[in-house]
């Protein structure tokens, strides 16, 4: 193995001190022995041969030897056995690169090994002192795995981050075509017998499209871009959507058994996030299968008291709506298991995990006030419970009025700026089948000349934020001097979260996410326009 590239340089003192300073500089035994047992990096002295005379306690942590087992034994046996450098060993070359580094000491990276043979990048740092004896020298051995982790952790995480900045820069573009494919997709269904074939066939359009939205949404969780959307929802119902999506991951080796309770308690979260739990737990119990095997789905009602939660802090008292994911796999050693749900800690060889999977999951239930508990056995299997809180009874009622049929327009007019004129058309159309007039604008400019040629009121502005020439935040305030009594909602198709962080959103002013279904845009119309009779 080569020697690797020096990084760090560090200042060699090596001169005679001064016989008045003497006193002042000695230290006793018992303090030296104590500033040994206190350093976390090794130290090891040895003579002008390379011969070991002196192991601290740190050093015998770090390479696994006991002091007794490389007394007198040379430096060589705390590199790799190939490591040479022009034809000479460890202990000459680096006695070498001592006495050439002049009034600098040179901190060099070696190939650090073990007393078990695993290798590690191992930095040293030298000096040296004169004796009766002759000359002795010291070396500061610093592990250098935990910095080199810390490092790859890193790179992983911009990584991740770069995914989430792609998904965020195709965003607004692709949420507009899907946009597309769901109202035109609604459209349909109104025309069609509901028992149809053809009917059949445009939900199934629909289903997919929601799929991809969700897709959009996981991708922006590895950056934390996508606000929580918590609602409350059917756990059951949410499993259930997602049934042939996971027997197409885990292929036909593995079989998929459900046992799903009736009459399930409701929860408050947001959809696609759970989506992301019940996929990364598939997935995990998918890959500790490889020859396959069998994973089971389960879901209850469960209440717990205080004398339960005592033993299982820090678990809150009270009705919790529980879901499990059980496999037949290879399950996890108790040192694993411990580490399981840290960030980028994985079993899995570099090009098949990234260390997010569980990671994620625990964040998401820790956000959702939810718990989390895993259990495994060696060669037995591994379960993941996790216990989401039951949904509150204002929370639940809040969910039935907001998928209530939204009210009708009262033929106010609307002025809709949007640059992708296929969804301008679509939210035109959804504006005018439910009792509004639509003007639309593809572009600012077009938009500030019909706000001043039109004759009659404009009693609402509903425009894009992202768009050329001119954004929508510039193009309100244009459109507000010339009608003051307009209200504005915004639309786009990154987070509001990411869209306050630009500077693009005032805090006083409605906001709709794309894509949107027509009733959520009706609502927040209606809501805005007649925000004042409430």
């Amino acid at each position: 193995m080569s020697k690797l590239q020096p990084n760090v340089y560090s200042l060699k003192i090596e001169h005679p001190e001064p016989k008045e300073h003497l006193a002042q500089s000695e230290i006793t035994e018992s303090q030296w022995k104590a500033i040994q047992e206190a350093s976390i990096d090794g130290i090891v002295t040895f003579n002008e041969k390379g011969e070991i005379l002196w192991f601290s306690p740190s050093a015998e942590r770090i390479f696994g030897y006991d002091a007794s087992e490389v007394i007198g034994k040379p430096l060589d046996i705390l590199v790799e056995e190939d490591f040479s450098q022009e034809g000479a060993s460890f202990s000459q070359a680096i006695l070498r690169d001592y006495e050439n580094s002049n009034a600098l000491d040179l901190t060099q990276e070696y190939p650090g090994k073990r007393r078990c043979g695993t290798s590690f990048p191992l930095q040293i740092s030298i000096g040296s002192s004169k004796h009766s004896s002759g000359r002795v020298f010291a070396a500061i051995f610093k592990d250098m795995e935990e910095q080199a982790t810390l490092q790859k952790q890193l790179r992983q995480a911009q990584k991740m981050d770069a995914i989430g900045q792609l998904a965020g820069g195709v965003a607004h573009d692709f949420n507009n075509i899907l946009s597309v494919i769901l109202n035109y997709a609604s459209f349909l269904t109104q025309s069609l017998e509901e028992d149809s074939q053809e009917a059949q066939d445009v939900n199934e359009i629909i289903t997919s499209a929601k799929r991809a939205v969700g897709l959009t949404r996981r991708l922006l969780l590895f950056s934390r871009k996508d606000p929580v959307q918590p609602e409350v929802i059917n756990l059951n119902e949410q499993i259930g959507s997602l049934e042939k999506f996971f027997r197409r991951t885990i292929g036909a080796e593995v079989k998929l058994d459900m046992r799903l309770e009736e009459n399930l308690a409701p929860i408050e979260l947001d959809a696609g996030y759970l989506d992301q739990v019940l996929l990364n737990l598939i997935v995990n119990a998918r890959d500790a299968m490889p020859h396959g095997g069998r994973i089971n789905i389960e879901t209850a009602n469960v209440h717990f008291d205080h004398a339960y939660t005592m033993y299982k802090e820090p678990m809150k008292p009270g009705s919790y709506v529980y879901v499990g994911v059980t496999d037949t796999g290879c399950g996890m050693e108790p040192d694993i298991l411990e580490r399981s749900l840290e960030p980028f800690f994985t079993t899995k060889s570099k090009d098949n995990g990234t260390g997010l999977g569980l990671a994620i999951v625990y964040g998401i239930v820790k956000q959702s006030r939810g718990y989390i508990w895993l259990y495994s056995e060696p060669n037995i299997g591994t379960t993941v419970k996790i216990y989401f809180p039951v949904a509150k009874l204002d929370e639940i009622q809040k969910s039935i009025e907001q998928t209530s049929t939204p009210l009708q327009g009262k033929k106010e007019t609307v002025l809709v700026v949007e640059d992708d004129p296929v969804f301008l058309r679509v939210i035109c159309r959804i504006l005018d089948e439910n009792g509004y007039k639509s003007l639309g604008a593809r572009q600012p400019l077009e938009a500030l000349k019909i706000c001043q040629e039109h004759e009659g009121e404009i009693d609402l502005a509903l425009t894009d934020l992202i768009m050329p020439n001119m954004n929508g935040k510039i193009l309100s305030k244009e459109l507000l001097i010339h009608r003051p009594r307009t209200r504005v909602i915004h639309m786009s198709g990154y987070s509001q979260d990411m869209i306050k962080k630009r500077g693009l959103l005032e805090n006083n002013w409605p906001f709709i996410q794309k894509p949107f279904a027509a009733s959520d845009l009706l609502d927040l119309v209606y809501k805005t326009l007649h925000n004042d009779e409430n």
